[in-house]
């Protein structure tokens, strides 16, 4: 018995090569729709991790600034969060990932000042503007710098509002 000779005929030429774009097509697709995903999936686990890296370092500061303050016998108020806002990440064609690991790293470089009390916090205020704009942060291989706009003790919390650069001494 014989195979008919399929590859002959036109219209099933043009259906199996209809059948192949349509699986290219489908899988460009699939391909895109998936990375898009695990994009969201790969910052929503970073947050995670670095929350909890977060938390676990000022159980730590917690910790030692309380007994501290247990031994000097202190009722002042101390600091407990601090929040750094870029105000033109927009204007940089920044995406949520690196501003939001650009905000993670500023911060870092004033969380010792967690536990301190708001006086303390409000005399270093200079230093704490020169700890930011002095620093050059890098991400993936871009240098930035941070200018404070705008810095708010707002009872326990310290709002710092800043403005990003490149840095232009590469």
């Amino acid at each position: 018995m014989r195979i008919p000779p399929y590859y002959e005929k036109g219209s099933w030429q043009r259906f199996l090569a209809g059948g192949v774009f349509g699986g290219l097509i489908s899988w460009i697709i699939f391909a895109y729709m998936f990375g898009t995903y695990q994009d969201t999936q790969i910052l929503h686990i970073s947050k995670q991790a670095k929350e909890i890296k977060d938390l676990k370092e000022d159980i730590k500061i917690w910790q030692t600034d309380y007994q501290k303050l247990n031994e000097e016998n202190q009722k002042g108020v101390t600091l407990q969060e601090i929040v750094v806002t870029i105000d033109n990440a927009e204007k940089y064609k920044l995406d949520h990932f690196r501003k939001y690991q650009l905000e993670t790293q500023s911060k870092q470089e004033i969380n010792h000042l967690i536990a301190k009390e708001i006086s303390k916090v409000y005399e270093s205020k200079e230093l704490i503007i020169k700890a930011i704009e002095n620093k050059v942060f890098t991400i993936d291989d871009k240098q930035y710098r941070l200018e404070v706009s705008g810095i708010y003790l707002l009872y326990a919390n310290l709002e710092i509002d800043v403005t990003m650069k490149f840095n232009e001494n590469n």
